[in-house]
C-alpha cells in the first residue's frame, strides 16, 4: 500500500522539506496527519494526490483549517483541480441549509471531500480514509 503512496508523488519537483513531510506522511500509515509547508503549491498538490489516493479505494477526506479563508481558499483550489469530486465547506460562514447539506452528504457518505474549520470535525463520516 505504501508503494501506491510513493508512486503518487512524483510528478512535481520537491524541496527537501517537501521530501521529509512526504515521507512523514507514509510512515505515518495514512492515519491523521498535520501537513505544515510554507509553500502554498506543494500543500495544494498534496492535497490533490491524497484525495485521489483516496477516491480510489472509495473513502472520503476531510482536511481541517484554522480559518474561514483558508478554508474557502482550499475549496476554491480543489473545486478547479479535480473536477467532478464531490467537494464541500463546513464552516460558520455556511448557511444553515449549506451545513445541513454539507452534514447529509458526510453522513449519508454522498461526498469525497469536506474542507471545515473546527465546526465540522464531529461530522458523522462511515467511509473517511
Amino acid at each position: 500500500m505504501l508503494d501506491s503512496i510513493t508512486s503518487l508523488f512524483v510528478d512535481y519537483n520537491y524541496s527537501f522539506d517537501d521530501l521529509e513531510t512526504i515521507d512523514k506522511y507514509k510512515t505515518s500509515k495514512k492515519r491523521c496527519f498535520l501537513l505544515h509547508s510554507n509553500r502554498e503549491d506543494f500543500k495544494v498538490n498534496f492535497y490533490i494526490k491524497v484525495i485521489e489516493e483516496a477516491k480510489k479505494q472509495g473513502r472520503s477526506v476531510l482536511i481541517t483549517s484554522p480559518t474561514i479563508m483558508l478554508c474557502e481558499e482550499i475549496v476554491m483550489y480543489l473545486k478547479r483541480y479535480l473536477k467532478g469530486y464531490k467537494i464541500y465547506s463546513m464552516s460558520s460562514k455556511n448557511t444553515m441549509k449549506e451545513r445541513y447539506e454539507a452534514y447529509m452528504n458526510t453522513k449519508y457518505d454522498n461526498l469525497d471531500v469536506l474542507v471545515t474549520t473546527h465546526t465540522g470535525i464531529f461530522s458523522t463520516f462511515n467511509n473517511l480514509g
